[in-house]
């Protein structure tokens, strides 16, 4: 399915509503190269210093493959421009755009997308007939001829991967999600062509894919595209009921893109490309068999979405004469490399690896634990003497057998390791239970060896290739939490000990008590090595003395803070529940909530402190709350009654006391359907609002029960 680079190439166009990929059409005829190749930019945004490595591979792909556009200028759009400035990408050719910090559009999921589309199309309407869109995470492997438009085209992009629940099929009346849509940008829906999803094979209304696509600056597709998304956005009654579960708010902006370009662009002027362009790696085993490539040569532009991250082996998978795999594994090792010395690949964990002249050290295996994967390939040339792990969750010491597959290479960790896993090992069953929920899977298989073969107390050290490794117990997030000084790059490994968010003081999931103290002790230490670079087991690392010494000390201030709260309403006479209103996070932290919570934290601190016994004599015999719940029942009379005062409670915002209610029903008639419904949108409700990461896994997992447990009608 090689593409023929030339001026007349096979396209796919609509034709009556469906897609007719038989017709040929002549680009450009009489222009010369130069002509053409003047006539477009490429753009891409950066919102992560992640995506900022992501870009600068884009950038490589279209310079590299690009063909006679391969110096077209590239406009990068910056969501952060202050804290992510991109200096890395600055060349020749590369243009940085600060973004308008629409903090709506910039905290919604992929709403960058339109604001970024928006402000790039207005600097380029008139000096380019057209502008190519990139996600960051996308390569450019070949010349993209049928993205270049000509006088007859608006728009180039390829219909959707999956339905995912979004798009509707021809014959299905429009939904409370598209209708507003269609409405706003003036579209008929008996008007919309039809397109055929390219995983899934299904007919639907023209539902394009937003990863890569191409439009003419001067039509204003994308400013009206950013315009409408606000609108949506801002429609509080929309975003409730027509973007009330996951999928719908995540594309959301695709469906945004979609309703405008059914408005600006007659089905004869977009331009359908070969499934070689946007073609979908993470996606290629579910691609039909005869549609398929084997090769990277035989694409155009590809989605490249979590494949940077989760799966660097999908490439075992293409033709090993392959010429293009060479570059991208080499794209790879740019994308790891945070410095000469330090290269970091992030799967369920960072995993670090330290290359020195005398072999290399990794850290924390867990993250890359794939046998072919480009990161394991670097101790070829500089064979592994060591596996350091910086505590015992399986996220971050799972994998080591891939690194040592002879088993002689030494792995060492704190000695409170090796009990740390007993602790797991003795409540198998109960994690097994907690760890799925956690995980959103049917099952985890949660036993673990103990991997390490030195076990150490305080400190340890050794020196290799002129580094010296110095290994310290810092408990905080696990007993055994150690951190990985390396003096001679200023640079400390500081395991789960350090998030962006406020640590989880207190897992839903269950652990041992993670005392908040533990936490500034450790960091304490830390910052009395005066790091430079901060390795986190999670997240970017920090690289800068200032910003370490910022990061550290905020994350420190808050958990103390936190916890002298707690003492002090403890000593006041208050109890827990009043604590975990009335404590908040520290607001020049800097810090989030998406991991754990400060309430979390309260209750956590609070009960390590006190014990299970809150003062009321009635909880020290064996009768829970729930059991006084049919009594209850008995007295209302009336279930129905109870179902109705808790809807009314949801209709007041709180979703938490109406499912206290339903409780007290469910109870006693678990198949209740009229408490049944009051919880499933209590819990809806709440999910909305989540914006953490281990709430929504629970609330996730309360739904799906629930709505299992609803009666047929």
């Amino acid at each position: 399915m090689r593409l023929a680079l030339s001026a007349a190439i096979t396209l796919a166009f609509f034709s009556n509503g469906f897609v007719d990929e038989s017709i040929e059409a002549t680009l450009y005829q009489g222009e010369s190269v130069q002509d053409r190749s003047n006539q477009v930019a490429f753009m891409t945004y950066v919102l992560s210093p992640d995506q900022e490595r992501k870009a600068a591979v884009l950038i490589d792909s279209i310079r590299t493959f690009a063909g006679i556009y391969s110096e077209a200028p590239i406009y990068v759009a910056l969501g952060d421009p202050e804290g992510i400035p991109c200096e890395s990408l600055a060349g020749a050719g590369v243009i940085l755009v600060p973004l308008p910090q629409d903090k709506a559009a910039l905290n919604y999921l992929y709403g960058v997308k339109p604001l970024a589309c928006a402000e790039v199309e207005k600097l380029t309407s008139g000096k380019f007939r057209t502008l190519i869109y990139l996600d960051p995470e996308s390569l450019v492997l070949a010349q993209p001829d049928a993205m270049i438009l000509d006088g007859a085209h608006k728009v180039s992009i390829r219909p959707v991967h999956l339905v995912n629940n979004i798009g509707q099929a021809p014959s299905e009346p429009v939904d409370g999600f598209w209708g507003p849509i269609y409405r706003e940008a003036g579209v008929d829906p008996a008007s919309v062509p039809v397109v055929e999803t390219v995983v899934d094979v299904k007919k639907v209304r023209a539902y394009y894919c937003c990863i890569i696509m191409s439009v003419r600056p001067e039509e204003g597709i994308c400013g009206e595209w950013l315009r409408i998304f606000r609108d949506r956005l801002n429609d509080t009654v929309y975003q409730k009921e027509a973007c009330g579960d996951f999928l719908h708010r995540v594309f959301l902006h695709q469906a945004t893109l979609c309703g405008v370009i059914n408005a600006k662009a007659k089905p004869d002027e977009i331009v359908i490309p070969p499934l070689a362009y946007t073609y979908p790696l993470g996606l290629s085993d579910r691609i039909p068999e005869e549609k398929r490539v084997s090769k990277l040569s035989e694409i155009v532009t590809a989605a490249m979405e979590q494949l940077w991250d989760n799966d660097p082996s999908w490439m075992d998978k293409l033709d090993p004469d392959d010429a293009h795999k060479a570059w991208v594994r080499q794209a790879y090792i740019k994308y790891y490399k945070v410095t000469d010395n330090i290269f970091r690949k992030e799967g369920s964990c960072n995993t670090y690896l330290v290359v020195t002249p005398a072999g290399s050290v990794v850290i924390d295996p867990g993250g890359a634990p794939e046998p072919a994967g480009p990161l394991l390939s670097l101790t070829q040339s500089a064979p592994l003497k060591t596996i350091l792990l910086t505590h015992a969750h399986t996220d971050h010491n799972g994998g080591y057998e891939v690194w040592n597959l002879e088993k002689t290479i030494p792995v060492i960790a704190q000695r409170e390791h090796a009990e740390f896993i007993r602790y797991h090992q003795r409540l198998a069953g109960f994690f097994a239970a907690r760890d799925a929920v956690q995980g959103n899977v049917a099952h985890i298989d949660t036993e673990a060896e103990i991997a390490p073969t030195l076990l150490f107390g305080d400190e340890h050290s050794f020196e290799l290739g002129g580094f010296h490794f110095n290994v310290y117990h810092t408990p905080g997030e696990t007993p055994d939490t150690a951190v990985i000084w390396i003096p001679e790059l200023k640079a400390a490994f500081v395991g789960d000990n350090y998030y962006t968010s406020f640590p989880n003081l207190s897992p839903p999931r269950g652990s041992k008590p993670r005392w908040a103290l533990d936490f500034v002790n450790s960091l304490e230490k830390i910052l009395s090595l005066e790091p430079e670079m901060v390795f986190p087991g999670h997240g970017e690392p920090i690289i800068g003395a200032e910003k370490v010494r910022q990061r550290l000390g905020a994350y420190r201030k808050a958990v103390l803070e936190v916890h002298d709260a707690v003492v002090k309403g403890m000593n006041e006479g208050k109890d827990v529940y009043t604590l975990m209103r009335e404590i908040k996070l520290p607001s020049d932290t800097g810090l989030d909530e998406s991991y754990g919570t400060v309430s979390w934290g309260v209750r956590g601190i609070y009960e390590a402190y006190r014990g299970w016994y809150d003062g009321n004599p009635v909880n020290l015999y064996d009768q829970p709350v729930s059991s006084i719940y049919p009594v209850l029942l008995e007295l209302v009379g009336n279930d129905d009654a109870i179902a109705e005062r808790a809807g009314e409670l949801l209709a007041g915002g709180e979703e938490a006391k109406a499912s206290r209610l339903c409780d007290v029903v469910l109870e006693v008639r678990p198949d209740h359907r009229p408490t049944l419904e009051v919880r499933l949108k209590a819990l809806t409700s709440l999910r909305m609002k989540c914006r953490n990461f281990i709430e929504a896994r629970q609330l996730d997992h309360a739904i799906r029960l629930t709505r299992e447990k609803l009666p047929a009608q």
